[in-house]
């Protein structure tokens, strides 16, 4: 696997699998083992199933996570010359793997991935991402005014070593992959040690 020489989230395309790679700056703050008291799943108006409307296919605009109060931006990114896929600078800003899929289409893998945290902007969109738990409702916004709705189905927590590409792997049903740095933070290697990766299926 490569890591560029920007500190950031990087994924490495090595004959034909796709794995990532965590690199940062120091965090400020350590992403949390299980979900802080703040975030509830009392079902109300802020936590409710969030039904798919419109048709998939366009490009994503916003993540909402209804359970962890997430609604974030979301551009394209892509691979550069290394193989490596870029992540927003801003925590606070999700990115989409363009040549991964867009939101719903069949035998797409949708990839979204983003910082965890900072050292300069703190605590980033996807921190409490392993604090969601299966059947948990995630939604991306797409650029046609599409609403298309997703079940968490599979919360991981992978060593950077270990991660399983056959995630993002074309064909089978649609689905959508989260992915953010996860673990201990190795001040040496400036580096998080795990993967945090939620997988979720469409849902009607």
């Amino acid at each position: 696997m490569r890591v560029s020489g920007w500190d950031g989230v990087r994924w490495a395309v090595l004959g034909g699998a796709v794995g990532l790679v965590c690199a940062a700056a120091a965090p400020a703050v350590a992403p949390p083992p299980v979900a802080p008291p703040a975030v509830g799943r009392t079902v109300d108006v802020r936590h409710a199933p969030v039904p798919s409307v419109g048709g998939p296919g366009a490009a994503p605009v916003r993540l909402r996570i209804p359970v962890l109060r997430i609604d974030a931006p979301v551009r394209a990114v892509a691979t550069g010359p290394a193989g490596d896929l870029g992540v927003p600078d801003d925590p606070q800003v999700i990115g989409w793997w363009a040549a991964g899929g867009a939101p719903g289409v069949p035998g797409a893998a949708g990839v979204l991935d983003g910082h965890v945290d900072s050292a300069a902007h703190g605590p980033g969109a996807l921190f409490h991402l392993a604090a969601l738990v299966p059947g948990d409702v995630v939604a991306v916004v797409t650029a046609q005014g599409a609403v298309v709705a997703y079940a968490v189905q599979e919360v991981h927590r992978f060593p950077k070593t270990a991660f399983r590409a056959d995630l993002l792997t074309p064909g089978g049903a649609p689905r959508l992959v989260v992915v953010t740095c996860g673990g201990v933070f190795d001040r040496a290697t400036r580096n998080y040690e795990d993967n945090v990766v939620v997988v979720a299926v469409p849902v009607s």
